[in-house]
Formats: C-alpha cells, structure tokens, sequence
C-alpha cells in the first residue's frame, strides 16, 4: 500500500494558465490598438478645431474689414477704438485687434486694442495684403496658442489698408484636452471590460475543454479506467476529442486483449505447475518405494553373509 502511494505520479498543475495568457495579451493589444486610434483620432480632431478656428478667424477678419464703408470711418481712429473695445467685450477669444492704413512709405495704426504690441507682420505679408489675399499663421508661444490672421480693407477698389487679429486658440484646446482625456479614458475602460468578456468567452471555449482533457489525463495518471471526453463542438477541440476518444478506446481494447493473454498466460503457467507438483509427488514416490527395496536387499545380503557364519559356529559348539 505504502509502495503504491509513493509510486503514484505527482498530481499535474498548472502555473500559467493559457486563459490568463490569452486575456492579458488581448487587453494589452486593446490597449494598444485604442490608445493609437485614440491618439490618431485626437490628432486628427485637434488639426481640424485649428482648420476651423483658422476660418473662423478670417471670416470674423474679414466681416470687421467689410464694416469699414467710406474713407472717412477708415480714418477716424476714435470711431474705431470705440467699435474695437465693444467687439473685444463681446468676443472674448480674440487677444488683439488692429486696424492698419498703407501709406506710401508703409503702414500706420489706425486703431488698435493693445497700443503697447503690434503684431509682426512682415513686407511680405503686406505685399500679399496687397494683391488683395488673405494671411494666417499658427503661433505657439509661451503654452499659448493662437491664430494671426490679416486681412485686406478695400476701399474704392483699393487695398487701402488691413484688419489684422490675434484669435485665441485657449478654449478649443482645453476642449481638445478633456475630449483626449476622456477618450484615452473611455479606451482604457472599452479594453478592460472587452478583456474580462474575452476573459468569460475563453472560460467557456477554451478553458472548460481543456479542463476535460485534463481531467481524463489525471485518471490515466491515478491508474484508474481511462474514460471518454464530452467535448461536443464542430472545433478544433472537437475534433481533438474525437481523436482522443478513438485512442483511448483503441488502449481499453489493447488493455483487454493484454488482460485476456496474462490470464491465459496464468492459467497455463498454474496448470504446468500443477503437472511439475504431480510429477514431483511421484518421483518422491518412487524415492522413497527404491528407498525401501534397497534396504529389503542389503537386509537380505547381511542375513545371506551371516548365515554360514552362525552355521560354522554351530557346528563347532557341537563339536565341543
């Protein structure tokens, strides 16, 4: 009992399981397939807030450089400081406003919102002013960022001057940066639950048929009568099954027809011991029979030697 308990095999396990494998990698593409649309998708949606804050830009320029009518409101820098503080009051994302008039020895402010700064166009910008289009760029400076647009005011058919604005991009990137945290948020979630439904999923499709597989292994390992897997899918493991089934019926008809050939082997082997005990029985028959007619024969020489020499003696004590 002791030998059979310490012969046994030691029981299988398993320190990695192949479903904690497959969910862990799973969550980590999610996540890294996510996060890199998601951070394409925030990309793609910053570049188009900019495209549209840059046309809003330019529409709201040149909305301001269609107002100016006639030469004389162009001029008339008191009249426009006053428009450009209520535009200021209620447009909120534009930093700085100047109204510029070309001269022919360059440019002056008319009005403006912040005497102490002027924007920083160049010549060339002016010349593209001047042949009536429109100038943008995006400037980021200081954690800011904002759009500069400069716009032609045509007076008469004219260039005769440009509206040129500082449009804040503050607002549309603290959008941009709460819909990215909620994006990556929201990725990060989708990944987590999709991974503990794949998680149930290779519970139930992977994980309980091989549970089966290696419950029957155990059986084989313990000794006991190897059984069937009940694994009834038209998958992989279904056919595995299948093939299992087939190879374990194949070893319990091996296993019989062994069994069948040991007993006759035992029973043959019983009867040759039996017939070798018979024979045994009666070679010591035969002994011990030899035995006794041997020594009825040497009773028979020493009664034969011993008879003249009682006869002699006889003979003398007659004499005598």
């Amino acid at each position: 009992m002791l030998g059979s308990v310490m012969d046994r095999p030691p029981a299988l396990t398993v320190h990695r399981p192949i479903r904690f494998k497959l969910v862990g990698l799973s969550i980590l593409l999610l996540l890294v397939v996510s996060f890199g649309f998601t951070a394409l998708n925030v990309s793609f949606s910053r570049r188009w807030v900019e495209e549209d804050l840059r046309e809003r830009a330019i529409m709201f320029a040149r909305e301001i450089a269609a107002t100016i009518a006639d030469r004389r409101e162009f001029e008339s820098g008191a009249l426009l400081d006053a428009q450009i503080q209520q535009i200021l009051t209620v447009r909120q994302s534009v930093l700085q406003l100047d109204i510029l008039a070309f001269t022919p020895s360059g440019s002056r402010v008319v009005a403006t919102s912040d005497p102490a700064t002027r924007m920083p166009f160049t010549r060339k910008d002016v010349e593209q002013i001047l042949h009536g289009r429109v100038v943008s760029r995006l400037i980021s400076e200081a954690g800011k960022r904002y759009w500069e647009v400069m716009a032609p005011v045509t007076l008469e058919r004219a260039v005769a001057g440009a509206v040129t604005v500082k449009f804040s991009l503050h607002r549309a990137d603290q959008l941009a940066s709460r819909m990215r945290n909620r994006s990556f948020a929201l990725a990060a979630a989708s990944a987590i639950v999709t991974g503990l439904l794949m998680g149930l999923a290779v519970q139930l499709l992977v994980d309980r048929p091989i549970g089966r597989f290696m419950e029957a292994i155990a059986r084989i390992r313990r000794g006991d009568a190897p059984g069937t897997v009940s694994v009834r899918t038209a998958d992989e493991f279904g056919v595995l099954a299948t093939h299992f089934n087939e190879m374990i019926a194949r070893l319990n008809q091996f296993s019989e027809e062994l069994q069948r050939r040991v007993e006759a082997a035992t029973a043959e082997l019983e009867h040759r011991y039996r017939e070798v005990q018979r024979l045994n029985e009666t070679l010591f028959a035969a002994q011990r029979s030899l035995s006794h007619a041997e020594r009825l024969a040497l009773s028979g020489r020493i009664v034969a030697q011993a008879r003249p020499i009682s006869a002699g003696g006889l003979r003398s004590l007659k004499r005598n």
